[in-house]
């Protein structure tokens, strides 16, 4: 039998504080030369180490990380187990808003559509990235809901939905993040 004690697992609050702060990082693939992934699972250490990337990713020359700033309290991120008995992975799926519908937005979502990427998303309580996509399982925008409503007081934003499927649920990445130049 297994005994698990309930005080080690909180974490730094017995009040633990959900949400995300609203910066949301996003690379593409073929713009990172290393990307790394969690240690395997049968490797030595700790439980907290099959969860931990220890980074850093290292980006091409002139690429790296574009920042999406987001509507405060919006961002989800959501780990469900996919697959049948004995082959369960996890599907993680993140939900952010952008505000308005600037043409530099629309320009983003028409380039970004197919674009497979890692994308990092802050906690607000414990400053944790939390990091969706892989080398070999990137992260995908599956689906978008974009609307101006009538109302002038009604909603002018876009939705978008990431997703990837992992042996993990979306990780904390530790390393540097490498940030896209600045033009």
């Amino acid at each position: 039998m297994c005994v698990i004690s309930l005080v080690d697992i909180g974490g730094e609050s017995c009040e633990p504080v959900a949400g995300f702060a609203t910066d949301v990082l996003i690379c593409a693939v073929a713009d990172l030369t290393t990307i790394i992934d969690p240690p395997a699972f049968d490797a030595a250490g700790d439980p907290d180490t099959k969860a931990t990337i220890v980074g850093p990713h290292i980006a091409a020359a002139t690429k790296g990380f574009t920042k999406i700033i987001t509507v405060v309290e919006t961002s989800t991120i959501k780990s469900t187990f996919i697959g049948g008995t004995g082959g369960q992975i996890f599907q993680n799926e993140a939900q952010i808003t952008i505000a308005g519908s600037s043409a530099k937005l629309l320009g983003f979502l028409r380039m970004a559509k197919n674009m497979t990427f890692i994308a990092m998303l802050e906690e607000f309580g414990s400053g944790n990235l939390r990091q969706m996509g892989s080398k070999r399982m990137p992260a995908r925008f599956t689906g978008l809901d974009a609307a101006i409503e009538a109302a002038s007081e009604g909603r002018n934003n876009v939705v978008l939905t990431i997703t990837d499927k992992q042996k993990w649920p979306a990780p904390i990445y530790t390393g540097d993040v490498p940030m896209k130049p600045e033009a």
